[in-house]
């Protein structure tokens, strides 16, 4: 009966519009989306067996396992579809016994924690990755490359956190597992490296991070080519260390060749595009070339405050650099208020001891007496200490 009235577009609205009239159903037609009433859902429920219910939560795994985009592989755009969804990743997984061992599962599990990793989400993140790791492990063994995905994705959520000594192994052993595969089979290697040197280049160990930045490029350029956005991180992570070791010339040369692949990829309003813009400023308020640095802030943090979100981290990244940039030209006023706000964010996120979130304190208790402010400098710097 469901099979011919789904067949028939006329018998399927009409049966719709008699069960919306009861207000037992819903639909979205922007979404191409049904909602059943929660009452009605319940009342289902409670008339399954068990193992109706359990056949169902399988049905429901799989359909979810196809349709939640992998943010890693589809990027920002995707994440209006993974909003939607995560409320049904979190009930079937609350709903399914913690023993239960389906690889499914776990695949869904770390494509929805990527996805909160990348809102800065992570405290909702963090369990997700550590349940399909179990998962894995126990119905793959440790060293199944279908492992190294949540091991990879654990890794950059305690990287973001500042957890670097409990990211460093997570990116090893993953590295290990992948090593052992042909790089076309998992192409996402060379992001691992990737990630593993800005955990390097995080620390100051900039020796160590340039041959894994330098392979990451290679790899990438041979599996995607030379005109692609991975090439692009890559760069930007180069130029980064180039940055931090001050090999200024080789750095800008690598950022806007960065710049131009990101642009002509993604356009111009891209998230993408907002990280070699950012690291552009960094160079040049490094230079002193203030009246160039100050647009492309400016740029980077419109692109991240529309496209990531006012609260995003990456969006703190920009404001703490134009807060610098005002500091630098003699305008604590100006910047005092972009400071605030990158540390509010890098608080949030980040934790008080951080080192991300220490220095934004460090500049923001700066502006303050700068501004006169003695007091209220004096009681942020008491309380950090």
């Amino acid at each position: 009966m469901l099979a011919s009235i789904e067949a028939d577009p006329l018998a399927f609205n009409q049966a719709l519009a008699v069960i919306q009239n009861y207000s037992l159903l819903r639909r979205n037609g922007r979404e191409q989306a049904l909602s059943i009433h929660r009452l009605v859902q319940a009342v289902l429920a409670d008339a399954m067996s068990e193992e109706e219910r359990e056949q169902w939560r399988r049905r429901a795994i799989a359909a979810l396992n196809m349709l939640f985009p992998s943010v890693r592989l589809q990027g920002w755009e995707q994440w209006e579809a993974c909003s939607r969804l995560l409320p049904h990743v979190l009930s079937v997984a609350a709903s399914t016994a913690p023993q239960a061992h389906s690889l499914e599962l776990a695949s869904l599990l770390t494509r929805a924690a990527d996805y909160l990793s990348q809102r800065a989400q992570y405290e909702q993140a963090e369990p997700l990755y550590q349940r399909a790791l179990s998962i894995g492990e126990q119905a793959l063994g440790h060293e199944h490359p279908r492992v190294a995905f949540p091991l990879y994705g654990l890794a950059d959520l305690y990287r973001e956190q500042g957890r670097y000594a409990e990211a460093e192994p997570l990116y090893r052993r993953a590295l290990h597992i992948w090593e052992q595969e042909p790089a076309q089979e998992y192409p996402e290697i060379a992001d691992l490296l990737n990630s593993l040197a800005i955990l390097d280049l995080e620390q100051g160990r900039y020796k160590q991070a340039e041959p894994l930045l330098q392979r990451a490029l290679h790899l990438n350029e041979q599996l995607f080519g030379q005109n692609h956005s991975k090439v692009a991180a890559c760069l930007n992570n180069l130029a980064g260390l180039y940055l931090e070791q001050g090999y200024r010339p080789q750095a800008e040369s690598i950022l806007q060749r960065a710049l131009q692949l990101n642009e002509q990829m993604f356009g111009p309003e891209h998230p993408e595009v907002a990280f070699p813009l950012n690291g552009l400023a960094d160079l040049y308020l490094a230079q002193g070339r203030y009246a160039e640095a100050e647009p492309l802030y400016q740029r980077a943090l419109t692109i991240r405050s529309q496209r990531r979100g006012t609260q995003h981290l990456e969006t703190a990244d920009s404001l703490h650099g134009l807060a610098r940039l005002h500091e630098r030209r003699n305008q604590p006023e100006q910047a005092l208020e972009l400071s605030q706000q990158a540390l509010r964010i890098r608080e949030q996120h980040l934790g008080p001891e951080h080192p991300d979130t220490r220095e934004t304190r460090a500049c923001y208790a700066q502006l303050l007496r700068l501004c006169g402010r003695l007091e209220e400098a004096a009681a942020l710097e008491t309380a950090s200490s």
